[in-house]
């Protein structure tokens, strides 16, 4: 039934139709060490009767002093308990922890992953961990050891696993292949490229993101998805580099003389050297600043409207931040769950 249903799909351009009792979810991304929740942010969380959270326990990093994947910015539990029900503790890792991993070492750690894991779940007495969820954007080259990496892991997790799933893995499986996880969750952000000035908004392109969804529904996996409720500034310095400052806002930018406006509000010039957002800017940077509309995001939510075709789908912002609540809401967010429905 589903593969007549896809390829009534490719021939008219619609697509299946979700399950009618599929529940969706609404859940939030914490990506700083500290986890200590602010009364806007749980306020949010309450609002939106968010239970999960998607925690990052700590990155995994190549270390050339070691020699070996170190893990780094381990989590901090609060004082306060937190106010959902479950977690799922994230872990980053650079595709070059696998590029310099030889595959006789995948074992041991995984194995050092796995009880880092469960030791830092134990910061979060009050909370049921219920998945545990990797990121890494590997490549052909890493795909094999880190997906035995993966498999080893599962071996030792007690819950199901999951894996961040980008758009260009979504349009080219047979390239990239598919981690052997449970589920994935479709980072619906990143769409445009960062590096090129005349980028109008890195963080969410929708025309190059759409261009990629035509293969959501042959995608093997069940998918939740991700969606960008962030906003930073992109510096670009005169020898080529590249520079990201978080929650840069338009005031930022006013509230400074010597940084003026070439195409307010989105672009500017650094005229004299300063410090933005706490980091040093020279003369001669340029700085774009890049954020997701509330209705940039609606129309992402229905054009992902079918996103999967299970009865559960989570829908997780990233990330919680006390700006959110304040530049989109919870009724906003509220809607943009219930286009999923």
């Amino acid at each position: 039934m589903y593969r007549w249903c896809l390829l009534f799909v490719l021939a008219i351009g619609w697509q299946c139709a979700p399950p009618a009792e599929r529940v969706v979810i609404p859940a939030f991304y914490h990506w700083q060490t500290q986890v200590a929740l602010s009364d806007t942010e749980r306020g949010l969380l309450d609002s939106l009767a968010v239970d999960r959270l998607y925690l990052k326990f700590f990155d995994l990093d190549w270390s050339e002093q070691y020699q070996s994947a170190v893990p780094l910015a381990n989590v901090r539990a609060g004082a306060a308990p937190l106010p959902v029900a479950e977690i799922v503790p994230c872990v980053f890792i650079t595709n070059r922890t696998f590029l310099q991993s030889e595959p006789d070492a995948l074992p041991e750690l995984a194995e050092r992953v796995a009880a880092k894991l469960h030791a830092l779940a134990a910061g979060f007495p009050g909370a049921r961990v219920v998945e545990w969820q990797f990121d890494c954007d590997w490549t052909p080259t890493t795909r094999d050891r880190y997906f035995r990496f993966l498999q080893l892991v599962a071996a030792q997790s007690r819950v199901p696993l999951s894996a961040t799933i980008r758009l260009h893995q979504i349009a080219y499986p047979e390239r990239t292949g598919v981690p052997p996880v449970d589920r994935g969750m479709l980072m619906y952000y990143n769409t445009g490229e960062l590096r090129d000035w005349e980028t109008q908004n890195s963080i969410l392109e929708d025309r190059t993101a759409a261009a990629y969804l035509p293969r959501l529904e042959d995608y093997p996996l069940p998918l939740d998805v991700a969606l960008p409720v962030f906003r930073w500034g992109v510096v670009f310095h005169p020898t080529g580099a590249v520079q990201l400052l978080n929650n840069l806002t338009t005031a930022d930018i006013e509230a400074d003389t010597n940084i003026v406006w070439t195409a307010a509000p989105v672009r500017a010039e650094v005229r004299a050297g300063t410090y933005l957002r706490g980091s040093y800017v020279s003369a001669g940077d340029r700085i774009r600043l890049e954020s997701v509309t509330p209705v940039a995001l609606k129309r992402a939510a229905d054009r992902l409207q079918h996103i999967s075709t299970t009865d559960t789908l989570q829908v997780a912002f990233y990330q919680l931040d006390p700006f959110v609540a304040k530049v989109y809401g919870a009724a906003t967010l509220r809607r943009i769950v219930d286009a999923f429905e």
